[in-house]
């Protein structure tokens, strides 16, 4: 159970670092969205990532 917990926060840290790469990269939410559900992440989990990513570094949030 430790080691799934582990891994689980590992592929969060992992995710939101991609998507705070992405943003400064000036890549489209929408796009985001799509890479991260070719990379095996639901479109939900992303998209409350991308949001609360967005509003740490300044921006609006997008629409689910």
């Amino acid at each position: 159970m430790k080691n799934q917990q582990k891994l689980y926060s590992m592929k969060l840290w992992t995710m939101m670092n991609m998507i705070v790469l992405m943003i400064q990269l000036n890549i489209s939410p929408s796009d985001i969205v799509e890479i991260s559900k070719k990379l095996g992440y639901s479109v939900y989990c992303t998209v409350s990532i991308v949001n609360e990513v967005m509003k740490k570094i300044g921006y609006k949030k997008f629409a689910r």
